[in-house]
């Protein structure tokens, strides 16, 4: 059972709204960039299988079941002087910008050694996402008691997160291009190192322009773990769980699929940033 206290307050500022909702931008430097171009960069560059690169991707959401209310539970149980959530959006800002070029780097390995390697980077790029996005996502439930506050801050998070989805997918390919001047793995690492930056200056931005106004008062002193285990059982979980599994193979596999459809069979590489922009421009 949980319950909430907090002290009367104003209406929430324009500042603060477009604070939290930048840090979706933010966030979708790295989604879109993930579901658009990872799986060719991993065929095309760096060099392992589509089946290989495809069971990774599948094998990581799958945990990313467990380690995402994982961190929800670990995130609710945190206390600091700057609150529960803010807090993981300063420190996990540079660490997160780090696995990203990381996961785009393209070692001089075998075929084995190659897949242990994207298998450790985009494991660790996932876990870093998660420790970072699960306290941002709850930061809009603390920031105000008024409901329609927490609508519009809902409304600003996800203006903010499909305008950076449809920078991700115009810019990518240019940058690539660009920042590598003919030299596509430095190119790719370049333009990560590049979203990477910028990500964690609008995180930066999004913990100073906000407020953890609301203390959450919970009176269950339940283990991490034991929570991990009680959802074994939570029909509605299992549910949403398989809901939330489909849609996100089925985000990935249209984005993806695009860039294979425009390289290889329109022969147009260079139209794929124009049409997933366009793409993400009408799912906004």
């Amino acid at each position: 059972m949980t319950t909430e206290t907090a002290v009367p307050q104003d209406r929430l500022k324009l500042s603060e709204k477009l604070g939290y909702g930048v840090g979706d931008m933010g966030f979708n430097f790295y989604w879109a960039n993930i579901s658009a171009f990872l799986l060719i960069f991993y065929t095309d560059v760096f060099g392992i299988s589509a089946a290989a690169a495809g069971t990774m991707m599948l094998i990581t959401k799958i945990i990313d079941a467990f380690t995402d209310p994982m961190m929800g539970a670990i995130a609710d149980r945190t206390k600091t002087r700057m609150g529960k959530f803010r807090p993981y959006l300063l420190w996990l800002a540079l660490p997160l910008a780090g696995a990203g070029v990381l996961t785009y780097s393209t070692p001089d390995l075998g075929p084995g050694g190659k897949l242990v390697w994207a298998y450790c980077t985009y494991s660790l790029l996932m876990l870093t996402y998660t420790a970072i996005n699960i306290p941002y996502s709850a930061l809009s439930g603390v920031m105000t008691r008024n409901s329609q506050d927490r609508t519009t801050l809902v409304s600003f998070r996800f203006i903010g997160g499909f305008t950076g989805g449809i920078l991700v997918t115009y810019l990518t390919p240019k940058l690539v291009v660009l920042l590598g001047q003919g030299d596509e793995i430095l190119g790719w690492q370049l333009t990560m190192g590049f979203f990477g930056i910028a990500a964690a200056l609008l995180f930066l931005f999004t913990f100073a322009s906000t407020k953890e106004r609301i203390q959450p008062v919970s009176e269950n002193n339940s283990a991490v773990l034991q929570d991990l285990k009680d959802l074994k059982n939570n029909k509605p979980w299992l549910v949403l769980f398989s809901l939330a599994l489909i849609i996100m193979i089925t985000i990935t596999m249209r984005a993806s699929s695009g860039t294979y459809y425009f390289k290889y069979y329109v022969m147009r590489p260079e139209l794929v940033g124009e049409f997933l922009s366009s793409y993400m421009f009408a799912l906004l």
